[in-house]
């Protein structure tokens, strides 16, 4: 089995919750006999670890990041049994899910508590787009996701607030 996961952005090292979560994962999967890859929209902040198929590019914009990820999911998406995107609040995310919804490969979510409300209070301060098309972006892009993993029963109904079609 193959499992592609994909990320806002990656790195060998440091990083916070996510980029911990992701290492564990892939490490865990791997004793199992799971093949693991990861694939990030942005530039590695450090040395790409050692399981990572596409980065983004520094220096350019993330809207071009995005396009150039969407290029390459296309290309090898259907390499992979299963994609599991980690956030959900970035290009990464949308582009993820139309990619696999176009393709046929089921796709796995991790919020990671980007859609609860302190969060979504954060994203407010993006000039591109406000907390209320996130949710709208995230309402739609759950209609292509098999299910959504949460770890808290906040997260979970910070989900359900938005979709309550997607398996929690």
């Amino acid at each position: 089995m193959r499992v592609l996961h994909v990320s806002r952005w990656i790195g060998a090292t440091g990083g916070g919750g996510v980029q911990a979560y992701l290492r564990a994962a892939v490490s865990s999967l791997e004793s199992f006999g799971v093949q693991s890859d990861v694939a990030a929209l942005l530039a590695p902040f450090s040395d790409a670890p050692e399981h990572c198929v596409y980065y983004g590019v520094d220096g350019i914009s993330k809207v071009r990041n995005a396009w150039r990820l969407h290029q390459w999911l296309s290309a090898n998406v259907r390499a992979y049994n299963v994609v599991h995107v980690h956030g959900v609040t970035d290009w990464h995310f949308w582009v993820a899910s139309i990619t696999c919804k176009r393709a046929g490969v089921p796709l796995v979510a991790s919020t990671h508590g980007g859609l609860q409300p302190g969060m979504l209070a954060q994203i407010r301060r993006l000039r591109l787009v406000k907390a209320r098309s996130l949710r709208g972006l995230a309402s739609i892009c759950f209609r292509w996701t098999a299910c959504v993993l949460v770890s808290s029963e906040l997260e979970k109904c910070s989900v359900r607030s938005v979709s309550q079609r997607v398996e929690v």
